[in-house]
């Protein structure tokens, strides 16, 4: 008889679960022992090339042990019981090989055999012929297993000067030792990613605004020191108005909210100009806020001059961040 193409296609699912195994860091060792029930059916005819068989079927037992190298390959070996010529002879069949598995889920997975077997107390004459298997298997707990399968035994040389094929199918259970007996729980990781807004300041020694965030009755100090220009040097002409956007939409949502704006300089200067500077600068602000439909009652302007500094004006950088305006909504 021939070796059975279901052989070469069990053998390509081992091959590929080898390869598979490449493809992960997760290992799972261990030993396992199972235990099945089911049917076999044998093509048996006369040797010396008898064209004549006898198809026959009956129960069958499995009794199967093994260790795992990892989730994808591993050893078996397996004894098996059945009866052939009409259920009138005991068929006892030992074997050994590969075992290849691939999940397909998270706790289903496919496996795939492939090895040798001898049937003892036959007239075999063969002595070790090729079987080969394929199943799917199903997680129930850590520990425990259910799965169905079919194998085929090729060529088995039997008594009575007879030879057959042997196809079993089966039904059984699997326990992997060393595991929790607990129910299995599949546990997913979900990232989740929570998009915020991010300033991002580059501090340069310019004329700058700083807001880092606006609301209801919070102050919002516009320096020298970091952001985009606001004032020119020695000026009080606006240089640029993006950066008093922010309150401008926070006025214009609430009718009833006011404005409070607050001009100051550096040490730099008499303390006459610097007070000067200080109330313009203020008053520049606040004819933005007019110009974009903010009444007059709800804005009040303060200059304060070089008083309350931030920093120290003995550097460039500390000028900077004293000459500031501070606006106060509420």
């Amino acid at each position: 008889m021939k070796f059975s193409s279901l052989s070469m296609v069990i053998a390509l699912s081992l091959s590929s679960s080898v390869f598979a195994m490449t493809e992960t860091k997760v290992e799972q060792t261990g030993f396992w022992l199972g235990a099945a029930l089911g049917m076999s059916f044998l093509d048996e005819s006369i040797l010396a090339g008898d064209t004549k068989s006898i198809n026959s079927s009956s129960f069958s037992s499995k009794i199967e042990f093994g260790y795992d190298f990892n989730e994808y390959v591993g050893t078996y070996s397996s004894y098996d019981f059945t009866k052939y010529r009409l259920g009138e002879d005991d068929l006892h069949i030992g074997s050994f090989g590969l075992k290849g598995k691939e999940f397909i889920s998270d706790t289903i997975s496919l496996y795939g055999k492939l090895g040798a077997a001898y049937p003892f107390g036959e007239r075999n004459r063969n002595g070790l012929v090729a079987v080969v298997g394929t199943g799917l298997e199903f997680q129930l707990t850590h520990a425990l297993a259910t799965k169905v399968g079919l194998d085929f035994y090729n060529n088995l040389e039997l008594r009575r000067g007879r030879e057959a094929d042997l196809t079993q199918v089966y039904w059984g259970l699997s326990y992997r030792f060393g595991q929790p007996e607990t129910p299995l729980v599949i546990t997913k990781r979900l990232e989740v990613i929570k998009e915020v807004p991010v300033e991002v300041i580059k501090e340069v020694p310019v004329e700058v605004i700083k807001i880092k965030e606006v609301v209801k009755k919070e102050k919002i100090v516009i320096s020298s020191a970091t952001g985009e220009k606001l004032f020119a040097n020695n000026s009080s002409k606006l240089e640029s108005t993006s950066s008093l956007k922010g309150p401008l939409e926070v006025l214009k949502k609430d009718p009833t909210a006011k404005i409070t704006i607050i001009g100051y300089t550096d040490s730099r200067g008499s303390i006459t100009y610097n007070q000067r500077m200080s109330e313009r600068r203020a008053e520049s602000v606040a004819k933005y806020f007019k110009d974009n439909d903010i009444d007059e009652s709800r804005i009040i302007t303060i200059g304060k001059g070089e008083e309350n500094p931030v920093a120290t004006n003995a550097t460039v950088f500390g000028r900077a961040q004293n000459r500031r305006v501070e606006l106060s909504i509420e």
